[in-house]
C-alpha cells in the first residue's frame, strides 16, 4: 500500500504491480482453501446434535472470514483495475495514439487507490474486532 494517490510511474511498472497483485491473489486463495480445510478438520463433529464450535466464537470466526475476504477483494480490485488501465494504454500506444513520454508517467484514477485503502482498512477493523472477541472469550476461560 503506502503509495500516494498522485504517484506517477512508467506503464511497465504498473504492469509489474498487476503481476504482484495477481501473485498475492493466488497466495490468498491458496491460504484460504488450506485454512478452510484446517477449520473443518479441527472442529469436525460427527454428532450433529452439538455445535461445531463454541457459540462465543461464531461471531469472531465470521469477522475473520470477512477480513480474509476483504483482503482478497483488495488485491482483486487493484489487479483488475491496473490491468484494464494497462491494456487501454498499451493498445493506444501500439496504435500510435500515445508517445513514450505519455506512458512514462501514468496516473491511475483516484477511485482505484481510494477503494483499495477502503478494503485495507475494513479488513484490519474486522480482524481486530474478531481478536477482541476471542480475547473476551479467552478471559472467561482463565
Amino acid at each position: 500500500m503506502g503509495q500516494s494517490e498522485d504517484i506517477k510511474k512508467p506503464l511497465k511498472d504498473w504492469l509489474e504491480d498487476f503481476h504482484d497483485d495477481t501473485g498475492k491473489i493466488s497466495d490468498l486463495v491458496r491460504n484460504l482453501a488450506l485454512a478452510a480445510i484446517g477449520i473443518i478438520w479441527i472442529f469436525k463433529n460427527t454428532d450433529l446434535t452439538h455445535n461445531i464450535i463454541p457459540k462465543e466464537l461464531v461471531l469472531p470466526l465470521k469477522f475473520v472470514v470477512i477480513g480474509l475476504l476483504l483482503d482478497l477483494f483488495q488485491y482483486v480490485w487493484r489487479a483488475i483495475n491496473i490491468y484494464i488501465i494497462y491494456s487501454i494504454k498499451a493498445k493506444r500506444f501500439d496504435e500510435g495514439k500515445l508517445t513514450d513520454a505519455e506512458i512514462a508517467d501514468v496516473k491511475v484514477p483516484n477511485y482505484i487507490p481510494f477503494l483499495t485503502w477502503l478494503f485495507f482498512i475494513a479488513k484490519i477493523i474486522f480482524v481486530a474486532i474478531a481478536y477482541y472477541n476471542i480475547y473476551l472469550f479467552l478471559m472467561t476461560k482463565i
